[in-house]
C-alpha cells in the first residue's frame, strides 16, 4: 500500500512491509561481508535534511562506541550502504522521518549451530540460527521507548549541553524503536524459517509477562507471551526477497515541548495492546531442506509530528509507572 497504509498498519497491526527497496548489495558482497565478517553492534546515524529525499550519514560508523577496526573497514562500508537503503523503507513507511539511528545488527542463518541465549554476544562476529518457536519481543515497551527517548536526546543540537547531530526545529517528534528485518541474500527468496508476526491489535496485556534475561554481559527486560490463543492472529510474508523489509517496534510514543530550547516531555500511547511486538521464527516442515538468511537492525526513528501527513498517536496517561520512561539505552 501507500505510506498512510503502512503507517497505519504499524499503528494498529504493529508491523508493515515494504516493498521495492533496491539492494546494491551484491552476492559477492553478501557472501564476504555478510556471512565471513557480520559486524554485529555496528552503529551509524542518518538524517534527511529539509526536503531531502536521500538521507545523509550524521556519524561514523562504531562497533559498541569504538572505532571500527582497519581490517574491517570494508565491511563497514558495505554494510552502511546497507543500513542507508533499511533507513529508505523506514522513509517509505514513515515519510516525514528526520533521523534514524541503527544498531546491534544480527545475522541469522538456518545453517548456523545452535546456540545457548546466555551465551549471545553483540559483538561476537558469529551468526546465530533463527529463533524458531521463541515468541518474544526485544525489549518491554518501557525500555524499548527509553532507548529511543535516549537516542534523541542525544541527538539533539538543543539537549545535552547541544552536542547533538540533528537540528530539531519543530516541537512534536513521534519516536520509534524499530526491528528492520530483511533478506540479505540477493539470489534467493526466503523459503523457510519465516518471521511470523503477532498482530498487536489481537494481544492483550493479560497476555504477556515481562522476562529478565542475561544478554552479552547485561540483564534486559523483555516480555513473553503466557500462552497461545485462539484469538492471536499471527502473520508472515512467504518468499520474501531482499527488495522487502519487515518492520515492527519495539516501543513508541512521543516528545513534545513548548518551545525552543524548552524541556522535552516524552508520553507513551494509552492503549490496551502491548507496544512491543511479539515475533518468533517459524519452521516449515514440507521445505525441510530450504532455510534463510536474514538480518535484523534495530534503529531509532525520529518522525516529525507537526507535518500534515504525520501520523498520530492517541495519548492520554497509562495507568502505573512508566508513563516517562528513564532515558536509559537498552543493551541489546
Amino acid at each position: 500500500g501507500d505510506a498512510h497504509d503502512l503507517e497505519r498498519s504499524l499503528a494498529e497491526r504493529g508491523f508493515c512491509l515494504v516493498r521495492g527497496i533496491p539492494t546494491a548489495i551484491s552476492a559477492a558482497e553478501f557472501e564476504q561481508h555478510f556471512v565471513h565478517k557480520p559486524l554485529k553492534g555496528l552503529t551509524q546515524g542518518f538524517a534527511y535534511r529539509e526536503g531531502a529525499e536521500v538521507a545523509e550519514p550524521i556519524s561514523e560508523p562504531s562497533l559498541g562506541g569504538a572505532p571500527v577496526p582497519p581490517e574491517l573497514a570494508e565491511s563497514a562500508a558495505v554494510v552502511a550502504r546497507y543500513y542507508a537503503e533499511t533507513v529508505a523503507a523506514v522513509k517509505k513507511a514513515l515519510p516525514n522521518l528526520t533521523a534514524a539511528v541503527g544498531f546491534n545488527q544480527v545475522a541469522r542463518s538456518s545453517a548456523a549451530p545452535p546456540v545457548d541465549p546466555v551465551a549471545l554476544n553483540a559483538f561476537d562476529g558469529n551468526i546465530d540460527p533463527p529463533a524458531i518457536g521463541g515468541v518474544h519481543t526485544d525489549a518491554t515497551e518501557e525500555s524499548g521507548f527509553g532507548s529511543a527517548t535516549a537516542q534523541f536526546l542525544a541527538l539533539d543540537q538543543g539537549a545535552l549541553g547541544g552536542h547533538g547531530m540533528v537540528d530539531l526545529q519543530a516541537h512534536r517528534y513521534e519516536l520509534y524503536w524499530l526491528n528492520l528485518w530483511r533478506n540479505v541474500n540477493p539470489a534467493q527468496p526466503i523459503l523457510n524459517d519465516h518471521l511470523a508476526i503477532l498482530d498487536r491489535s489481537s494481544l492483550s496485556r493479560d497476555d504477556v509477562e515481562t522476562h529478565k534475561l542475561d544478554f552479552d554481559g547485561y540483564q534486559i527486560e523483555q516480555l513473553l507471551l503466557k500462552s497461545h490463543m485462539p484469538h492471536h492472529r499471527w502473520t508472515y510474508f512467504s518468499e520474501m526477497a531482499a527488495d522487502e523489509i519487515l518492520i515492527f517496534p519495539q516501543g513508541r510514543g512521543v516528545a513534545e515541548r513548548d518551545g525552543p530550547g524548552e524541556e522535552w516531555r516524552f508520553e507513551m500511547p494509552d492503549s490496551p495492546h502491548p507496544e512491543s511486538i511479539m515475533h518468533m521464527g517459524v519452521h516449515d516442515p514440507r521445505h525441510p531442506e530450504a532455510g534463510r538468511h536474514s538480518q535484523e537492525n534495530r534503529f531509532c526513528a525520529i518522525v516529525r509530528a507537526d507535518a500534515p501527513a504525520a501520523a498520530k498517536l492517541p495519548l492520554g496517561p497509562r495507568p502505573g509507572p512508566g508513563t516517562t520512561p528513564a532515558a536509559t539505552p537498552a543493551k541489546l
